[in-house]
């Protein structure tokens, strides 16, 4: 019995905690949440390091573009547009992690700066940069490629390399023309 102005201990044991069917009804949807938000989390994490990829890639297209567009006088040719030599692989193992480089320390460092590529975020991704004729050499194909720039990178950490490539073409008037495709192989490697 309980004293005039007191709880009944039944009823203190009733307020203090949750029952089975209320704890499992919370365990429900704190699992329903957790399975929508982790596939979502782990797309989201790999869109970001695959964003890198062509980010970096676009780039070194456009001052690709910019350094081709430039009419160079060559005593033997006349006015030709050119290509700085090919560089790369850079930096020579990529990080799953993502490591910051200092790209006039790597393979192809003149190329590098004449592109003007200095990444000040780590970069989880190696890149070449392969013009098909060294200097001033490219003519205009139709078939061709004129230009790779690739970034190769091991995303999970596991030795097997996504590999992401634009492909370009040397076109007439010191105009480099893209093709519309980034090729991707293994990108969930």
């Amino acid at each position: 019995m309980s004293r005039a102005g007191e709880i009944p201990e039944r009823d203190l044991a009733k307020r203090a905690g949750l029952t089975l069917v209320e704890v499992s009804a919370l365990l429900s949807v704190i699992g329903m949440l957790l399975a929508v938000a982790i596939p979502t989390l782990a797309r989201t994490l790999r869109a970001s390091k695959v964003a890198e990829a062509s980010e970096q890639l676009d780039y070194l297209f456009r001052a690709a573009a910019s350094y081709y567009a430039v009419p160079r006088a060559d005593p033997q040719l006349g006015v030709v547009h050119c290509l700085p030599e090919a560089a790369g692989p850079a930096p020579n193992l990529p990080s799953p992690t993502g490591a910051v480089v200092d790209f006039t320390l790597t393979q192809g460092a003149a190329t590098w700066k004449a592109l003007g590529f200095a990444p000040r975020a780590a970069l989880r991704y190696r890149y070449t940069f392969q013009p098909a004729a060294a200097g001033c050499w490219l003519a205009p194909p139709v078939s061709a490629s004129s230009l790779s720039i690739r970034a190769e990178g091991d995303l999970d950490g596991d030795g097997v390399y996504s590999h992401f490539e634009l492909l370009a073409h040397a076109g007439s008037q010191g105009k480099l023309r893209l093709e519309p495709v980034l090729h991707i192989y293994d990108r969930i490697e």
